[in-house]
């Protein structure tokens, strides 16, 4: 849950009101673990295709 409060003051009467607002962060929470997740595999595909790439480097190397 996430809390939000404000307080909006009524200068013509010399009073104020605070608005609460609650808001469910339980699919955003979601959806940001899920993120976090997919780039942590994407950064895995990268340095497993850097290394290939290296290593089919070195090998053409080798045989010319």
């Amino acid at each position: 849950m996430l809390l939000s409060a404000h307080q909006m003051l009524n200068e013509a009467k010399g009073n104020g009101t605070i608005l609460l607002a609650f808001e469910d962060m339980t699919a955003r929470r979601a959806v940001e673990r899920e993120l976090k997740e997919m780039l942590q595999q994407k950064d895995v595909l990268l340095q497993d295709m850097q290394h290939r790439v290296a290593t089919a480097c070195r090998s053409s190397q080798a045989f010319s």
